[in-house]
């Protein structure tokens, strides 16, 4: 896990915590953003995501390539200075309306063929984002927790239990307009309501090591085996949604995974985030575990 950042610090944070928060874009970075977004995307937007909670240009054929290529010139020179040996695979806008409704949790298909790299999305909004505004939700430590390869149509291995893990350990991460939450994309995460009457505009940049090939990943019925396939580009997801992949005659598979589902349960899902210091809402734990770090926010000041 080390060596994906330059700060010694921001390293060991996403080693423990699996996200880091950083400052990305100036207040004037983010007005200019904005206004070429207003001017780019549809004025009709309607939602398009597989969650079916926001519009996103990654999945609108017309605007994904110039709304990568946007939100690219803005965010890439800066994050190339944060992180060491990734380049940007795509970049996309999400918009939620105000008063638009949760998204709900869930956990990325794999962007690249060699699966024992780390892929770090940066996720990035215009507006200032809180828990009652559209913020991202993570579930803290849970990256890599179990061997799960989640691939379209695949259920989330937290499907049996998901009603725990969200009311019990999803985390609103809040951050201000141009701040930038970097999260390992095995993590299971959505994003909060938005119950203000501002609509939500947010980047989203997926970061892959240097020189990895763009795949998708397909798997069998019996959840047994994924294989990765070769992307003619970055949006193969978008055309698989779109239906616009290739035949699977035409498909170049190039890395076979091999049991890529570890059955967990409950218990078992709570046993491991209990042994990385991670506690469910409520706990006697978590309660002095906030205690502490209010105290340690208050000796700051």
């Amino acid at each position: 896990m080390n060596g994906y950042f330059r700060d010694p610090g921001f390293d060991a944070a996403f080693a423990r915590d699996g996200f880091v928060v950083v400052d990305l874009l100036g207040e004037e970075a983010v007005e200019a953003l904005s206004r070429e977004a207003r001017r780019l995307l549809p004025s009709e937007r309607s939602f398009n995501d597989p969650q079916g909670a926001a519009y996103t240009s990654y999945f609108d054929l017309e605007y994904r390539a110039e709304a990568s290529a946007l939100i690219r010139s803005f965010v890439e020179p800066v994050l190339t200075e944060v992180l060491v040996g990734f380049e940007p695979l795509f970049a996309t806008f999400f918009w939620k309306p105000g008063k638009g409704p949760e998204t709900p949790i869930h956990q990325h298909s794999p962007y690249v063929s060699d699966l024992r790299g780390a892929t770090i999305n940066c996720w990035c909004p215009l507006v200032d984002c809180t828990r009652d505004s559209g913020a991202l939700t993570i579930v803290p430590r849970s990256q890599r927790l179990t061997r799960h390869i989640q691939v379209p149509m695949r259920p989330a291995y937290w499907q049996s239990f998901t009603a725990s893990l969200q009311q019990q350990y999803l985390e609103a991460i809040e951050v201000r307009a141009g701040q930038a939450v970097l999260f390992d994309d095995t993590m299971p995460h959505g994003a909060a309501r938005n119950a203000r009457e501002q609509d939500r505009l947010v980047t989203l940049t997926t970061m892959v090591p240097e020189g990895a090939i763009p795949s998708y990943v397909v798997g069998d019925e019996g959840g047994e085996v994924a294989v990765a396939y070769a992307a003619e580009d970055e949006y193969a997801y978008s055309d698989m949604f779109n239906g616009r992949l290739p035949a699977p005659s035409e498909r170049r598979p190039l890395a076979r995974v091999d049991e890529s589902c570890e059955p967990i349960d409950a218990a078992e899902w709570r046993h491991r985030l209990r042994m990385r210091g991670v506690h469910p809402r409520g706990s006697w734990q978590r309660r002095i575990s906030r205690l502490k770090k209010l105290l340690a926010r208050e000796e700051k000041w």
